[in-house]
Formats: C-alpha cells, structure tokens, sequence
C-alpha cells in the first residue's frame, strides 16, 4: 500500500507541533489557521501530527519565535467582509447618509444637519418654470466638484418642509436635458432622486461634474448671456472669477496633454502596423497597411458619439445608417453613419441652416405634419430625397397623422409655392438689407437688432445674396437667439422662405422619383 501524499509543508507540521505544545489552541483553531479554499485541513490531520505519525517523522516543533511570528502575519490577513456596493448618488441610503437631521431639541423644527456649501444647496420647493436659475445652478456645480440641490427644505436653514411624494418623479428630465443643451456648450449629467425624513419626503438633483470644463452659456435668454461661465462658490453661484477660470483652463491644457500620451500609448498597445491616423479636414485615414479616403462632401456631417449614450442635444437615441466611401484605389467601403431617432422642430431649422445631410429626411418631412408650426424648411429635404414637387406632395398624403389639416395646409403651401407670411416692408431695412448683401462681417448684438435682420432676410434673393452667407447670418442669430420666444416666429419664417428660394426650384427639377 503507497503512502499517501502529504497535504501539510514540512514548516507548517513544525508549527502545527509547536501549537500542539503551547496548549493555548484547540484542534479545530489550529485547522483554521492551515485550512485554505483551495485545501482543506481537517482535525485528523492535527491528531497524526500530535500522535506522531510516521509520515512526519523527522520534523522538529518550531520554535517560540517563529509560531508567534506566523501567527502574527496570518493576523494581519485581509479576510473578504461584505462587498462594499456603490448605490449612487441619488439611492435613498446614500442621501440619508449624507443629510441626516440634526440632533432634536424640544419643540424645535427639524432641520438637516447641513448647510449651503459648495457642494449642496436648498430650495423650499421644485417648479421647472425657475429653469434659468436652477440651470446657472447646475453650471456652478458642473464647473466644480458636482453637487446637489435639495427640494423640500428652507433655504438657509434647511428647516425640512417637503415636497409632495411624487413631485421628482413627473419631472421631466429629457425636456430638461433638451432646454439645458440648447443653453449650454455641452449635456449635463443629471441624476434625481427623493428621502424620507419623518413621513415628509425631500427631493434631489445631483449634478456630475463636467467632464470637459468649462460648461458655457451659448445665448442670450432672459438674464442668461452668451460667454458666462457659472462656478459655486460656497454658498452662492455666480460668474466665475478669474483665479478659478485660470484654474480651469490649466487643467484643461494638462488633460489635453494626457490625451495625447494616452492616445500614443492606445497606437503602440495595437502595434503601429495596425493603427492608422483620421485626417478630419482632407478624409484621409493613413496607417502602415493601407490608406482610404472618405469624401470631403461627407466631412462636415460626420459626428462622433459615445457607445450607448443619448444625444442630449436631441433629446433622442441616435441610430445607425450605413452609406459608403471611396478608398485611395477606387474600391468602395462601408462606413457607419449616425441619424437621429425623434425629430424636433430645432432639429428641422438646424440641420437646414447647417445644410446637414440627414440620414433620414423623409423623417424630417412627416414629422412637420406632426407638429404645430406650418412655415418650417421642406424643399431642402424634399431636395435631399431626390423627389419632384409631386412626390412631396405624395409622402405628406400618406403621413399617417391625426392633424389632417395641417397636412392640407402643407400641400397647398406646396401646390401655391406660399411664402412664410405677408413680406415685411423695405422702409428702415435699407442699411440692414446692404449689410446682408456685402461681404462684411456680422454683429447682431440683441433681440431687436436679431428681429430686424430675419425681417431683411426674407426681402433678398438669389440674385442679392449667396446661399452661403444668409445661412451664416441665419446661424448666428439661431445660436444666440434660438431659445427666445421672441424670435420663434420671426425664425421660422425667415427659414422657411430662404427655403423656398433656394430649393423649391431644384425640388420642381428633380427627373426622378424616391424609389
């Protein structure tokens, strides 16, 4: 019969006899300290060794020293305890955590045990319609370290008064999401949420920090300014000073520095053989392998997007077209491009002033009989789709929409080739009307002055003016303006008819139909 193998090291017998002869451990202590997921240890072990068995025969007790020595490092071992899961920033337990109440005394109101920082701020109660404040709000903190603002507490004092139960959850946050990235250079990340405090419930909106600082205002609305920079402060929010600016560009410098170790680094993990470099203003993609090149027709609308994420600007889940581009040796090769899923009324004005060549423009053509505006741009991607006059009329025919009458206006706008509206008078828009016409550069510098160009826009033609440069004015003013009910109307009629100048005559010349 073989002798069996022996599952204890020799060092480990030597110190399992010493902690036999200390007499302080018990069989079942001396298994604990030997046992091991990947070996167990069990009492018979420790009674062979006690007895003397010939298979450890020659292995002497160790000494003192080194049994105190392995006891005291296997005490220092790191044994698993339950795993630490992050809730988030808005899970009930994580907000309890943060803003408990402070200590009762009698007959005093509860409050939070906190106070308005630079991370936390109070507001008494929640209404979308103070938007402008909560979104300088939301800058400050995006602009710093992130933070929250806490609905249902007294400003100051953080006296807890409440919110109704369900008040954060009927709030809407892609219309939110899609007023904030028309006012602001780039998305928030946005998370809401709601406590208990003693039957009263206190609401929550944790603003992240911005990723690419600094977050900037980008029009003019009400008290807000295109160029302000908001940061919190302790206790307040407002325009951010320079010392913080100044602080936010040199880490903006030094990430962009980052960005380009780490970009070398992501080239040589793949092997230079297998990396190539994307040209963004010729289209050419060179690597050691080969070289393509992508249209420079298609540059302007190509756009970069994170994997899974929404595009905010939009409000919607961008999708997926598949189209094709031309190699350096003349073969052809797919390449993905990205459309948007739910069409707004902005999305028709910008993309027509960007002359975006959508993905999907019978879209954008059945979404305007689903809205309420009649004046918006529809020749461009009627123009887009190839399609003749009769043809528009064909795909707003079969748009299955409960506003029938908005189709009707439609087509007989169409059938009519209608303007906008009754053209404004030439009398005082004679010098904004040759500032249209010349080759200077633009300043429109508020509301009124905005007002009067959209209004000289639809008295030029063709034969006054390029395409070209009513479309820059048009941006200028739909960047700083575009948000202002003001300029809404104004906006979509000025639209509307460069539309109809421009493209109803190439629609009108399309020979063939969308197959």
């Amino acid at each position: 019969m073989g002798t069996r193998k022996k599952q204890l090291e020799d060092w480990e017998v030597a110190i399992i006899r010493a902690m036999i002869a200390d007499g302080d451990y018990t069989k079942q202590q001396i298994v604990a300290f030997f046992s091991r997921p990947e070996r167990s240890i069990n009492q018979a072990r420790i009674s062979e060794i006690e007895a003397n068995n010939e298979r450890y025969d020659g292995i002497k007790a160790a000494s003192a020293v080194e049994m105190n020595k392995f006891i005291a490092d296997w005490n220092q071992i790191a044994f698993p305890v339950a795993p630490k899961i992050d809730l988030g920033p808005v899970h009930p337990d994580t907000l309890t955590k943060l803003f408990p109440l402070k200590p009762l005394k009698a007959g005093a109101p509860e409050k939070l045990a906190v106070a308005e920082t630079d991370t936390t701020e109070g507001k008494e109660s929640f209404n979308w319609g103070s938007k402008e404040k909560y979104s300088k709000t939301f800058a400050g903190f995006a602009n710093n370290k992130g933070g929250y603002i806490l609905f249902g507490v007294k400003d100051g004092s953080f006296e807890v008064v409440g919110i109704p139960a369900d008040r954060m959850e009927k709030f809407d946050l892609r219309k939110a999401n899609q007023y904030l990235t028309r006012t602001y250079n780039q998305a928030f990340r946005i998370e809401i949420g709601s406590f208990g405090v003693n039957g009263k419930t206190i609401g929550t909106i944790y603003i992240h920090p911005a990723s690419d600082k600094p977050v900037i205002c980008k029009v003019d609305d009400g008290k807000l300014k295109s160029g302000d920079i908001f940061y919190r402060y302790p206790g307040e929010t407002r325009r951010i000073q320079a010392p913080e600016l100044e602080f936010l560009l040199k880490m903006r410098d030094r990430v962009s520095g980052g960005n380009l170790l780490e970009f070398a680094q992501k080239a040589q993990s793949l092997g230079m053989e297998n990396a190539a470099i994307f040209d963004l203003k010729t289209g050419e993609v060179d690597g050691k392998n080969g070289s393509f090149l992508i249209d420079e027709n298609l540059l302007p609308h190509l756009k970069f997007i994170n994997e899974g994420q929404f595009d905010e600007t939009e409000g919607a889940p961008s999708l997926k077209l598949l189209g094709e581009l031309q190699t350096l040796a003349g073969d052809t090769v797919t390449v993905e491009r990205k459309v948007k899923g739910t069409i707004a009324e902005r999305d028709i004005i910008e993309d027509f002033i960007k002359q975006s060549d959508v993905g999907n423009p019978r879209a954008y053509i059945e979404q305007l009989c689903h809205i309420q505006p009649v004046y918006l741009p529809i020749y461009y991607y009627a123009h887009l789709m190839g399609i003749s006059v009769d043809g528009l009329i064909d795909v707003l025919s079969k748009v299955d929409t409960h506003y029938k009458t908005r189709v009707q206006k439609h087509i007989e706008r169409i059938t009519n080739a209608k303007p906008a509206s009754a053209l404004p008078a030439r009398n005082g828009l004679e010098e904004i009307i040759a500032n249209i016409c010349g080759d200077e550069a633009i300043q429109i510098d508020d509301v009124e002055n905005a007002k009067l160009y959209l209004k000289a826009i639809r008295l030029v033609g063709s034969a006054d003016v390029s395409l070209e440069r009513l479309l820059s004015i048009l941006d200028i003013v739909f960047v700083r303006f575009g948000s202002n009910a003001k300029l809404r109307s104004a906006i979509r009629y000025a639209v509307a008819d460069v539309d109809l100048k421009w493209f109803r005559e190439l629609v009108a010349n399309n020979p063939e139909e969308e197959k």
